[in-house]
């Protein structure tokens, strides 16, 4: 059951709509990764699915790209847009870790924002590579639903993200 540790972020770890939590600019996050080609079809416009995992994101584009090392040979970076005014009530931003990072416990290496299992997100747009690279990978744009909230329980699984 993941109930406990979600409840363990949200107390001990992070910050959830407090007043001083960063938003990122422009509202938008950044996760690096892979995509197997198997999976490819899934991700179309307009369609809405779930993530039946945590998901990590950051809010530097950079900081993600980073880890398209792990994407080899399917290299795909993720763009996720927030609405800019009601931004996610579903995400949670870490300020702090358990020291593994670096040194200091109370700080943050980057500014990491982990959204709760079956979030929701509906692609917005995609641009496929004949060969994606780390200097070239799939872009796919999507966007995080404002509150999971009232949405549709059935939606599909991402198998993949």
């Amino acid at each position: 059951n993941a109930m406990p540790l979600v409840f363990a972020l949200n107390r001990h770890i992070s910050t959830r709509f407090k007043d001083g939590i960063k938003w990122p600019k422009n509202f938008t996050l950044w996760r690096g990764g892979g995509l197997p080609a198997e999976h490819r079809q899934f991700f179309v416009p307009g369609k809405c699915y779930r993530v039946p995992m945590f998901l990590s994101t950051s809010d530097s584009r950079a900081k993600a790209e980073t880890f398209l090392r792990r994407g080899v040979p399917h290299f795909v970076l993720w763009k996720i847009n927030l609405d800019p005014t009601e931004k996610c009530k579903h995400v949670n931003f870490i300020d702090r870790h358990d020291g593994m990072l670096d040194s200091d416990p109370n700080s943050s290496p980057e500014a990491e924002f982990l959204f709760a299992p079956y979030s929701v997100f509906t692609v917005e747009s995609i641009k496929w590579q004949a060969k994606p690279s780390k200097s070239n990978p799939h872009l796919v744009v999507i966007s995080a639903a404002v509150d999971n909230r009232g949405k549709d329980e059935q939606l599909p699984l991402a198998p993949w993200a």
